[in-house]
């Protein structure tokens, strides 16, 4: 007769109880003994997750055979604590490890956390750092503490080249992004010392050096890294074999040749030419090319294979073949959208170029998760594709970080013109997980006080439409303390109707105060009172992803017109255009031994203002041109047609302090024309720190209706440097004026900390 289970009995159970362990467990007292089932009761325990070791354990007993089951279960953490960091912070190692509390203890996830950490530390060279962990209890809570000893700070002191004639070593040293230390190393981040870093990125970039200037079979080897005997520092030798340099020879496609009719008028597009010099980078790009255009007609998976040998003909080039594999046509099946708790799937979705079913394209699935990226709502966009080759069907999951959007800055600001200000803000994007932008801003110094709010749909009714609300209160005042007060608001729709092309229209209502009426209403009269405007733009931009602020590539083109009508309610008429200008030019790129990454931006900026409906220009739509955001070398709004004012007519007096009046009895008037140009060259000083040398031109002034003189363009040159710090740029700058007047500086210091507001 078969034994029946009597009892089930759980040991070793903490923090589970009994009811919670059982649940697993298929065996049951007055059932059968099954050995067969109690193995499965122990893989089912174990399956859980919940338990680092488990004992099933059969015994005899006076009412049959008892079941007892001992466990011991994970470490249930609570709390994590670091020992030992000081160069790092708390909040960020906690940051770095990305523990959720409360958690099972999981080897893995741990063994994965103090990866994290170290890299934190060898991100700041402090490779020799050692972690370990413990678990601590506490009240019957366990703690994870990580302890840490940090080591000494590790810096490549010499970087050295053997077997290198064509390139010197400063050329080599140049092209990698490890860099020697040395005085400036603490300022700069240069010597930082990073093993992987050595032996594959700048390994590969030294390679690339060679390959890119013609030295096809050039090889690196891995870098010998040697330790001084404190291991505070190491050396690092690179071996390299250079071999021979090539042109490119004939170029030749073969294969799948469908979307390339012509091979000869193909060949004219790509970046690789017959008798240039061979370039590895060009070769890739025009691999990509090739596979563009095959994914731009449905086949997601074309193989293009390229190959070079040296010609038959001429031991110094190369022939090379694109081979063409275009494989199977694909279309888009199901799209997913995963990681978006707060984000509105649709907010995702309208910005994908494709749809399900639609025919795969390269070009719409690239520039859909560009769309994303741009919007800023998230730290990190995924597209996963699974591939249903039996269907020809490619399933997409959008896999989305969301990241915190909203922002509070509490700051000063100083510039030579606005002293000393204080300046704060709050904004939040894409709020309620609409896509909706919100920012409150205000700046209070002696010279201006600014008020703005401001709410945007980027996308209205999720359509391409954008609609952008605003109010404002502004306070601002010339060199001469000329105070005109601005009080309104403005509300914008916009509709991007190509990627490089979008128009906005504008509607502007304000009420406008001078406090010097007297003589403004001799000149302008129409210059109080409400303001009631409408306005046109059309913006064509083809600038590149923005790095720290500045375009490398591209030209971003506006022009615009208002007008201010009776027929709007307005107490001021005018008319308004404007055409503004940027273009940005890579002089040398990332990898130049010389001045890398630099850039050369032009700038240019007409306007020109006219009275209608028989009343003046207004006094505040004039240009007053001149400062550190205009025409350097000269004071803030200071330049300009201007007229000799005496105190009595402007209401004010010679020891009239709050205004801060000076000596000087000039009052700038403005004009109704203005012609601005700017050139700046900038280039890297300090690169790792972000810090960037500028040289710059400025040439323009603004002109009274009566007349435009060449004569009176006023020209300056100068030179000043910017450090694009995580508070925002500042901006050190000294403008000299080509064409000095008597009462001019020879030379004006120019300064902004903080970004302009």
């Amino acid at each position: 007769m078969a034994d029946t289970i009597s009892e089930i009995e759980i040991q070793g159970n903490e923090r589970l109880s009994r009811e919670a362990v059982l649940q697993y467990v298929n065996s049951k007292p007055g059932q059968e003994l099954n050995r067969l089932k109690i193995r499965d009761d122990l893989k089912a325990l174990y399956n859980t997750g919940l338990f680092k070791d488990i004992q099933i354990d059969v015994e005899k007993a006076p009412k049959g055979p008892k079941v007892i089951i001992k466990v011991k279960e994970k470490d249930y953490i609570q709390e994590i604590r670091f020992k030992g960091n000081k160069e790092i912070s708390k909040d960020d190692l906690e940051k770095g490890v990305a523990l959720k509390i409360p958690f099972l203890w999981d080897d893995a996830l741990v063994k994965s956390s103090i990866e994290k950490v170290r890299k934190l530390y060898r991100d700041k060279s402090f490779y020799l750092v050692t972690l370990r962990t413990e678990i601590l209890t506490e009240n019957k809570k366990k703690v994870l503490q990580f302890e840490i000893d940090e080591g000494e700070k590790v810096e490549v002191k010499k970087v050295y080249f053997q077997g290198n004639k064509v390139f010197s070593d400063e050329t080599l040293k140049d092209a990698m992004i490890t860099k020697e230390g040395g005085f400036w190393s603490s300022l700069s981040g240069s010597g930082r010392f990073d093993e992987s870093l050595l032996t594959q990125v700048d390994a590969r970039r030294i390679q690339l050096q060679y390959w890119k200037n013609g030295y096809a079979f050039a090889k690196v080897d891995t870098p010998t890294i040697t330790f001084t005997p404190d291991r505070r520092q190491v050396f690092v030798s690179y071996h390299i074999e250079e071999g021979d340099k090539y042109d490119v020879g004939n170029i030749t496609f073969s294969g799948d040749l469908d979307f390339i009719p012509d091979p000869e008028v193909f060949k004219e597009t790509l970046a690789s030419r017959k008798g240039a010099v061979w370039n590895y980078l060009k070769i890739q790009d025009d691999l990509t090319k090739v596979q563009d255009l095959y994914g731009d007609h449905g086949y997601a998976y074309t193989n293009v294979s390229p190959d070079w040998k040296i010609s038959e003909t001429n031991p110094k080039v190369l022939d090379i073949e694109f081979r063409i594999d275009k494989g199977s046509i694909v279309y888009f099946g199901s799209i997913d959208v995963q990681g978006n708790a707060e984000t509105y799937d649709r907010i995702v979705r309208r910005e994908l170029e494709f749809k399900e079913g639609e025919l795969y394209n390269g070009t719409r699935f690239k520039s859909s998760k560009e769309n994303l990226e741009k919007l800023g709502y998230f730290t990190t966009v995924k597209f996963i594709q699974k591939d249903i080759l039996a269907e020809n069907r490619m399933d997409i999951t959008i896999e989305v970080e969301e990241k915190q959007t909203g922002t509070l800055t509490l700051g000063a600001s100083f510039s030579s013109f606005d002293r000393f200000g204080l300046q704060g803000s709050v904004s939040k994007t894409n709020l309620f997980g609409q896509g909706y932008d919100v920012s409150l801003s205000a700046l209070f110094s002696s010279k201006r006080q600014l008020f703005n709010a401001m709410f945007r749909n980027p996308r209205v009714m999720d359509t391409k439409y954008s609609l952008t609300i605003q109010g404002f209160n502004t306070e601002y005042s010339s060199i001469d303390e000329t105070r005109v007060k601005e009080r309104g608001g403005s509300l914008t729709v916009g509709y991007p109707f190509t990627k490089k092309w979008s128009i906005a229209g504008t509607y502007g209502i304000q009420s406008v105060d001078i406090n010097i009426q007297d003589i403004i209403k001799s000149l302008y009269p129409d210059s109080f009172g409400l303001q009631s405007s409408l306005g046109v733009s059309l913006t064509r931009d083809t600038l590149n992803a923005r790095e720290m602020n500045l375009p490398s590539k591209g030209t971003l083109n506006q022009i615009s017109a208002t007008a201010a009508s009776k027929i709007l309610g307005s107490d001021m008429s005018f008319w308004k255009t404007s055409f503004v200008s940027k273009k940005y030019i890579q002089v040398f790129d990332e990898d130049s031994p010389f001045l890398a990454g630099s850039v050369l931006s032009l700038g240019l900026r007409l306007d020109y203002l006219r009275g209608m409906e028989g009343r003046s220009t207004p006094f505040n739509e004039r240009f007053i041109p001149g400062g550190i955001y205009s025409i350097r070398g000269h004071l803030y709004r200071s330049l300009g047609p201007s007229i000799y004012a005496p105190f009595n007519i402007t209401g004010r007096r010679d020891d009239d302090s709050e205004l801060g009046v000076t000596g000087s009895r000039q009052l700038r008037l403005g004009g109704n024309k203005q012609a601005i140009f700017n050139m700046e060259y900038l280039f890297d000083i300090f690169k790792e720190a972000k810090i960037k040398g500028v040289l710059f031109f400025d040439a323009g002034n603004t002109f009274p209706e009566s007349n435009f003189r060449w004569r009176d363009i006023r020209a300056s040159t100068g030179f000043g440097f910017r450090w694009f710090s995580p508070l925002g740029p500042l901006r050190f700058e000294w403008g000299i004026p080509l064409d000095r007047k008597t009462d001019e500086d020879s030379i004006l210091f120019d300064f902004s900390i903080g970004a302009p507001f």
